[in-house]
């Protein structure tokens, strides 16, 4: 179960892919979870 209380949120950058190209995404850490989405838009 995710917890109901964002303790942190905002965009990060992370290497992904074979070609480790840097990509931005949208982090919310809901405890105990850190959730990442392609932008603040994202419905999950």
């Amino acid at each position: 179960r995710v917890g109901l209380v964002v303790s942190k949120k905002g965009y990060m950058h992370f290497l992904e892919g074979a070609r480790q190209e840097w990509v931005r995404r949208w982090v919310v850490i809901r405890r105990p979870y850190i959730l990442l989405y392609r932008d603040d838009k994202d419905l999950v």
